[in-house]
């Protein structure tokens, strides 16, 4: 995985982005550096979701598939109601201003003590963003959401049931509307930070749809009870 400009590793204009071409640009460029023939597949986090919808409407049969984790591409009402707080106090800013607080808090990726104290101190994390980077996400939010019915990859949804942070209900609705051929859905025991809770049953529920698409159409819905049959 890449860090996204002005996140993680990157130190410069942190918690910014030029624009949203730019953001598309860059994950483009990722995958054409690491183009070696090989179906190529893109994973969307949190927010990682709607960079992932927008980049796919524009590289579509090139990508091979699409996998969404926790998806953030239709936020929860506590968390729209922290962006607008966020960006009303502090209207008057610069744009390259890092100075909108995250609406994300440690509390809401995970309900384990020891997770929650690994972001707090986690000097990487990015607690901070601009004006323009809060525009720039509103504006490819509004892209995603508008023509997610658009995508043509099969698509891996995995929701986390205890999510805080999005509208899980909006959410199948909206992957609902995608014809049902293309959509594999679960939903998690766990809260939005699923990486850190469950991450052997991501990897379990991704391969075994690797390899259904790799075979005739089945049924597109997991169930908790299912034991994946892994290859080799």
């Amino acid at each position: 995985g890449a860090d996204r400009r002005g996140t993680g590793l990157n130190q410069r204009n942190r918690g910014d982005a030029p624009s949203r071409q730019a953001l598309v640009a860059d994950l483009r460029r990722i995958i054409e550096k690491e183009d070696s023939g090989l179906p190529v597949y893109l994973v969307g986090w949190s927010w990682g979701a709607v960079l992932v919808v927008n980049t796919a409407l524009e590289l579509g049969p090139k990508l091979s598939g699409l996998v969404f984790l926790a998806p953030g591409l239709f936020p929860s009402a506590e968390v729209k109601r922290t962006v607008r707080e966020e960006t009303t106090q502090h209207r008057d800013f610069e744009s390259d201003s890092a100075c909108l607080g995250s609406p994300l808090t440690p509390e809401m990726f995970s309900d384990r003590e020891s997770f929650r104290n690994f972001i707090r101190n986690d000097e990487l994390t990015q607690r901070v963003f601009t004006p323009r980077f809060f525009r720039i996400a509103g504006e490819m939010s509004l892209i995603a959401n508008a023509r997610l019915s658009q995508l043509a990859q099969p698509t891996l949804l995995l929701m986390a049931a205890k999510d805080e942070t999005a509208d899980n209900q909006q959410t199948m609705k909206a992957f609902h509307r995608l014809p049902r051929t293309l959509v594999t859905s679960d939903s998690l025991n766990c809260q939005h930070g699923m990486q850190f809770e469950v991450p052997h049953e991501i990897v379990m529920r991704i391969l075994q749809w690797l390899q259904c698409e790799g075979q005739a159409p089945a049924s597109k819905d997991f169930h908790h009870d299912d034991e994946p049959q892994l290859g080799s």
